[in-house]
């Protein structure tokens, strides 16, 4: 293969692609649909079932399949094989026994949870939880040390929920995942709940569609395992990607995902993201679309991110870890898939992955985006660039890259990647010759300068002698002109 001299980005030391949790025998319990937006295998044997599914994998089906008493009891008596309350929507009963629920029975539910020590998923959505009957269910719920995925979407709470959910999302230290989509928690909700957070192991978080215009993320407080965050539907602006690339620098980072869809990001947004990522050995899925405002320049700093085609030192250092990068411009979604294809494609995500193996996928960039005509000068043009890939190789390297061009593309990539190395070379040896011809010349000029010096100068050295015996004569004495006419009389 070609020995291109890779400068790679820096991996942790253990020299393994992060991976989401940090231990395969952490995926015991979590739900299919969490392990798929981390990019984790599923255990062997399952299906790829949704996210309405995944309760099965507990123990129990999504919905209750008792009655709902018989479920409140089994949860009091610390069932072992209870891991999973939810009431389901509309259509059943349980549903509208929750509906009815007082406020004693909230807080008496929360003692329980709380109690329970097999209890690992949580779902109440669909209307069921507003600002009261939530202040008197965490009454009590203020920890579990068995609850890992907690549900409470498209409900009718607002930060003061989210307030009375503070002392649980504290001291629940096993929280995996959690869910507050479709609720109006607003920017002052989010950031409550993300400093409550700060201590936990919480790998995924859901807040789309809460109303968030501002983020407030204290760099010294990011959860240490947040993997996953999910911010569609929202008004986050430049300021929030300012906030959202303290989750991205620095050599700790970890997020794996980020979803952005539908909010009110910018170019300006979108070069602070670019920014931070520049560094990033981390996140793997970054989705943007849905936002109006990100123009064609935009997209293309995204692009340039994944593939800068400048050269190929350039495409080198570009960010190799983002593997999903979704934008609006069909155009250079294209081309981003082609920058990202190989990342796919070569098993990125298997924790045995060693340095070679990463190196050789970055080389696969090189030589499908680089090394082909027709795709390098898509991406040129997008990009700007006017000049031959061949330009900027040392002439020493070039047979290496030529081979790998015949390999990978065949022979008639081989006769224009030719075609251009004869005219780079060509171009090289005319300088030469051009520079030494340059220099000869200089060098009889400088002679013929230094001659005509000389010459310049005895003229005036002669000029200035008989202006200055003009000048004497002018100033002749009266006696001295008396006694000169004498002498010349006949």
């Amino acid at each position: 293969m070609l020995k291109i001299p890779v400068q790679c980005r820096k991996y942790p030391e253990n020299d393994q692609i992060p991976i989401t949790p940090s231990r395969e025998s952490d995926l015991t319990d979590v739900p299919r649909e969490v392990r798929s937006s981390m990019f984790l295998p599923s255990e062997p044997g399952s299906s790829s079932a949704g996210y309405e599914d995944y309760g099965s994998d507990l123990g129990e089906g999504v919905f209750e399949l008792s009655s709902w008493d018989e479920a409140l009891q089994r949860i009091k008596g610390n069932d072992p094989n209870k891991r999973y309350i939810a009431p389901g929507n509309r259509n059943n009963d349980a549903y509208h026994d929750v509906e009815r629920m007082t406020d004693g029975e909230w807080e008496e539910l929360g003692r329980d949870i709380s109690n329970n020590t097999h209890l690992k998923t949580m779902h109440f959505s669909h209307g069921l939880l507003n600002d009261r009957n939530l202040s008197f269910f965490f009454r009590n719920l203020t920890m579990s040390c068995s609850l890992k995925y907690v549900h409470l979407n498209d409900n009718a709470f607002s930060s003061n929920g989210v307030r009375s959910m503070v002392p649980f999302l504290q001291q629940s230290n096993n929280l995996k995942f959690v869910s507050l989509a479709e609720n109006n928690i607003q920017s002052e909700g989010f950031n409550m709940m993300f400093r409550a957070l700060r201590d936990s192991l919480i790998y995924e978080l859901n807040v789309s569609s809460c109303g968030i215009r501002s983020l407030e993320i204290d760099s010294d407080h990011i959860p240490r395992r947040l993997r996953n965050i999910t911010l569609d539907t929202n008004c986050i602006n430049t300021g929030g990607c300012r906030e959202l690339a303290k989750l991205l620098q620095g050599g700790n980072a970890v997020m794996r995902s980020m979803c952005l869809r539908n909010n009110k990001l910018d170019d300006e947004g979108i070069e602070i993201l670019v920014d931070a990522l520049q560094g990033n050995a981390s996140l793997v899925i970054l989705d943007v679309r849905g936002n109006s405002d990100i123009t064609k320049d935009g997209h293309i700093m995204l692009l340039t991110l994944v593939n800068n085609i400048s050269t190929i030192e350039a495409t080198l250092q570009s960010n190799h870890t983002l593997k999903v990068l979704e934008v609006d411009d069909d155009e250079i979604q294209a081309h981003i898939n082609l920058a990202t294809r190989g990342m796919l494609s070569a098993g990125w995500g298997n924790p045995a992955c060693d340095n070679e193996r990463k190196k050789q996928e970055i080389l696969w960039k090189v030589v499908q985006t680089q090394l082909h005509s027709e795709t390098r000068a898509r991406f040129a043009a997008l990009q700007e660039v006017y000049h031959s890939v061949y330009s900027d190789i040392d002439p020493r390297f070039l047979p290496e890259y030529l081979a790998e061009v015949d390999e990978f593309h065949g022979q008639g990539e081989l006769y224009i990647a030719l075609k251009s190395v004869m005219s780079v070379l060509v171009s090289t040896v005319n300088r030469k010759e051009c520079i030494r011809q340059q220099v000869a010349s200089c060098s009889q000029q400088i002679g013929y300068y230094f001659k005509r010096r000389r010459e310049l100068k005895s003229q005036l050295e002669a000029i200035e002698a008989a202006e200055g015996s003009v000048l004497s004569a002018g100033t002749e004495s009266p006696s001295t002109k008396r006694r000169r006419e004498g002498y010349e009389t006949p």
